[in-house]
């Protein structure tokens, strides 16, 4: 039961969390660049991109410590589970040293790696920055089994509220240091005491609260487990690593091709491009145990392309507001926010955002990729997404600058992550990945004519201002809502909303797993085939399943 209630308020603190941060990075951002300029901003993200490729030195050892440590526990071998957390102690002690070596030799080189337009001082400036993230990089790693021993016991709230504080605490100690004049230097030193004391907490709660006891004899320690843990931890480090030469290689490129400049002005492109990406994700997260439950249980390829088309049209309703909103709003928000210098960030986010869409409301085919242990070829095809995204990244950033490597990052995208995964979940998952698109299709002709009615409100209301904005944005809103509402859902998806709004009205209890769809349009009673609803086999673990599913969907209906 207390598991339960950590994993909910841990959901709840998440989203709370996400939210937190978009807001602060909305308003905190454009004081920090005024206060910073492109040129220290520049340095700051050059920095952090070079030190953060020494994150994957973390190899993913951190899950497979919440993995081996819950199922000791669960065996009760007390011993056993003492001698993980003193083996990755070391491991992690160790890991520490080589990002300090390797960070050094970095530092050093620095000069002769990126290119810094303000001479001498911008190179000690950068060398500065890239020591203190180095120094908190390894601090960070000494202490990581102890982030990963409080995952482990599932103590999801307290996680979530040390990272709500410190998302807000940040910005809070910074600002005055801004005003008084401090750069990019005092930044990366906030960071660093900040995250250290996130450290220090985490590890006072594992001895202070948590009692856990931890061994450094060798008798205790498991050696013969390291095969299979380097085998579970591999596919999470290739994630890791397309992540970073996806989302960080860009900045490097740039920092070595370009300067400072470029660097601020493409890392704003894609955190403007985080933004977008963060919200359709939300939905995905609710159904994977409905995914592996109605598979285990025997649900045909069938059932789980109905449940892809379900789903991914509730994502695509998601990624078109967002989408087609920033498509035609973008500019005039970039202007206000930052500053026309930033204008070009605004066909950055487009050219990532827009091929993304694709695999951002395919989350149903990767989770059945996943339920039936054929996600290598996945892992195996975003490697190789990732290093042809560097290799035409080099050559576009040369020539054509941040919006170069953005494009070459989204046609990427296109090709790896659209059409041949794609082509996979047809041929070798059996997926009807055509009617899938045949019905995503109709559903863009259906909600094309809005971005008619967008263009419109931007030439009836052409003033620019935060005011004037935030009215387009909200006109435009409400007639999206209206007219998907009325033109774009299906029956099942507009029970699926007055469902949503009236639990969050009327405060329905639990036991109503799916209100959804309740009575048909005669007041009769109507079968409930929602994407919420219970499936026919009534055995304890789809229960389980099912009640998780209404967690987190009363979780989302509580935060909308």
């Amino acid at each position: 039961m207390e598991s339960t209630k950590n994993l909910k308020l841990g959901v709840i603190f998440s989203y709370i969390t996400m939210v937190a941060g978009i807001i602060v990075s909305l308003t905190y951002t454009p004081f920090l660049l005024d206060s910073l300029g492109q040129q220290q901003y520049g340095l700051y993200n050059m920095g952090q991109s070079a030190v953060s490729f020494l994150g994957l030195a973390e190899f993913g050892f951190g899950s497979a410590v919440v993995r081996y440590a819950s199922k000791y526990r669960a065996e009760g071998n007390e011993n056993k589970t003492a001698g993980l957390y003193g083996m990755f102690m070391r491991l992690y002690a160790f890991l520490a040293m080589i990002i300090l070596v390797v960070g050094a030799v970095i530092c050093i080189l620095s000069s002769y790696i990126f290119k810094v337009e303000t001479g001498a001082r911008g190179y000690f400036e950068l060398r500065m920055i890239i020591l203190i993230m180095v120094v908190n990089l390894a601090l960070t790693f000494a202490t990581q089994p102890y982030h990963a021993i409080v995952q482990s016991y599932e103590r999801f709230t307290f996680i979530k509220i040390a990272d709500f504080i410190y998302t807000v605490l940040k910005p809070l100690v910074m600002i005055p240091l801004l005003i008084w004049g401090y750069k990019a230097i005092a930044l990366s030193l906030v960071a660093l005491v900040l995250q250290q004391m996130l450290n220090l907490i985490h590890v006072l709660y594992v001895h202070g609260k948590l009692h856990v006891k931890i061994s450094f004899k060798k008798k205790d320690m498991d050696f013969s487990i390291f095969k299979e843990i380097l085998g579970y931890s591999f596919f999470i480090f290739l994630g890791m690593i397309v992540g970073q030469l996806n989302d960080g290689t860009d900045n490097i490129i740039l920092g070595i091709v370009s300067g400072e400049i470029a660097v601020a002005i493409c890392s704003v492109g894609y955190q403007l491009y985080g933004y977008i990406q963060q919200i359709p994700g939300i939905v995905s997260s609710v159904f994977f145990p409905r995914v592996t439950s109605q598979i285990t249980n025997g649900a045909t390829m069938e059932d789980m392309t109905n449940l892809s088309i379900r789903v991914g049209r509730i994502q695509f309703f998601l990624a078109f507001l967002l989408c087609s909103g920033f498509a035609l709003f973008g500019q005039e928000f970039i202007y206000l926010w930052v500053g026309e210098e930033y204008a070009i960030a605004y066909w950055i986010a487009l050219a990532l955002a827009l091929p993304a869409v694709i695999p951002n409301i395919q989350a149903i085919p990767v989770q059945v990729l996943q339920a039936v242990n054929k996600h290598q070829f996945k892992s195996i095809l975003y490697v190789i997404c990732a290093v042809l995204n560097v290799a035409t990244s080099i050559p576009a950033a040369i020539y054509f600058g941040p919006l170069g490597c953005a494009i070459c990052t989204g046609l990427t995208t296109l090709v790896t992550k659209g059409i041949i995964i794609n082509w996979y979940y047809k041929k070798k998952i059996g997926l009807g990945i055509g009617r899938f698109w045949a019905n995503i299709s109709i559903l863009l002709l259906k909600l094309a004519p809005l971005v008619a009615v967008g263009i419109g409100i931007n030439f009836l209301l052409p003033n620019v201002s935060w005011l004037w904005l935030f009215l387009k944005i909200g006109i435009y809103s409400v007639l999206f809502a209206v007219y998907a509402f009325c033109l774009g859902m299906n029956k099942e998806e507009r029970g699926l909303v007055t469902g949503f709004m009236g639990g969050f009205l009327n405060k329905v209890r639990r036991k109503n797993v799916s209100p959804v769809l309740e009575t048909n349009s005669d007041g009769e009673k109507a079968e409930d085939t929602s994407i919420f609803a219970e499936d026919t086999a009534g055995d304890n673990t789809k229960a389980e399943c099912v009640e998780t599913i209404v967690d987190e969907k009363e979780n989302i209906e509580g935060l909308e």
